[in-house]
């Protein structure tokens, strides 16, 4: 059969493959999507799959043992012909090791970013009118808030 290979959407995409007597064993396939394939008399063991689907394809005479490719959330619009899904894996399987530390290091960063304005005026403040007038300013408006605040309390 004809086989295209392209990339849509950061998915490898294999299309109109036809696997017969094939064993995918103690692997991890990362973004692939197959599409109207054929797997026949395949068999699937210790398969960790992210962000793989299958799609529009027939699964004929096929084993899944202790896969996490659930067949109500992986396949779309597949056709199951005696298909065996025997010990899936259970729970959510994150891959840790894909991108994540590149996504944590660009929220710290643009964290620290966000408070570089902030830090910027204070200093320019700082500078100019001086920090002992700055926290004197701050000391007597504080003790006329609450002179007027007292002045209030004992009108009402």
């Amino acid at each position: 059969m004809l086989s295209d290979v392209f990339t849509e959407a950061g998915l490898f995409s294999l299309k109109t493959l036809c696997y017969l007597l094939s064993r995918f064993m103690n692997i991890e396939i990362k973004s692939v999507k197959f599409e109207d394939s054929l797997f026949e008399n395949c068999y699937f063991e210790d398969v960790r799959s992210t962000n793989t689907y299958f799609e529009n394809c027939t699964i004929k005479n096929t084993v899944f043992y202790n896969t996490d490719l659930w067949e109500d959330s992986k396949f779309k619009d597949c056709r199951m012909e005696n298909a065996t899904f025997l010990h899936p894996k259970k729970g959510c399987h994150l891959n840790f090791q894909e991108e994540n530390d590149v996504v944590i290091y660009m929220v710290s960063f643009l964290g620290s970013l966000a408070t570089l304005p902030g830090n910027i005026l204070s200093a320019l403040f700082m500078d100019k009118i001086g920090r002992v007038k700055i926290i004197g300013e701050e000391r007597e408006d504080t003790h006329v808030a609450q002179w007027e605040n007292n002045q209030w309390n004992k009108t009402t």
